[in-house]
């Protein structure tokens, strides 16, 4: 908890997750056994006839937009997870199936930082995949400039 603080820190110091001060602070503050902090987004229940998908986990792709922008993933993989060149990797349309999800949420490789259960839920990630499988997926020729 304590290296997630302090990765979080850094990161929020050099100004990459700017959206992500009021998680962090009520984190930092749980962590410091203050008065505990109420979840920074509660995710709904799944709503009778949600979809599953492959995985078997419920997922509302619109509660996934939500978390997705307000935790900050927009800020390195885009806001429709496309990724960037300088930045995190693209990660939908087709996003990982989610037991990969999730592990890379909560041990990410390479510079993202954690995600762990205190900031995102599994059913808060459950919703931004399935908001990221929801993407169109785009190609050049959809793209009229891109044309010729």
């Amino acid at each position: 908890m304590i290296r997630t603080l302090t990765i979080r820190g850094a990161m929020l110091a050099a100004g990459l997750f700017t959206t992500m001060l009021p998680v962090a602070m009520a984190t930092a503050a749980q962590a410091q056994n203050k008065a505990p902090a109420a979840p920074a987004l509660a995710a709904p229940a799944p709503a009778a006839g949600t979809p599953k998908d492959e995985d078997g986990e419920h997922g509302s792709a619109e509660t996934g937009k939500r978390v997705f922008m307000a935790v900050g993933c927009w800020e390195c993989h885009g806001t429709a997870g496309q990724g960037g060149n300088a930045t995190g990797p693209q990660i939908g349309p087709d996003p990982l199936p989610f037991a990969a999800f999730l592990q890379q949420l909560r041990h990410p490789s390479e510079d993202m930082p954690p995600f762990g259960k205190a900031i995102l839920s599994d059913a808060e990630a459950a919703d931004i995949r399935a908001y990221l499988a929801g993407q169109k997926k785009v190609s050049a020729k959809d793209i009229p400039l891109l044309r010729n």
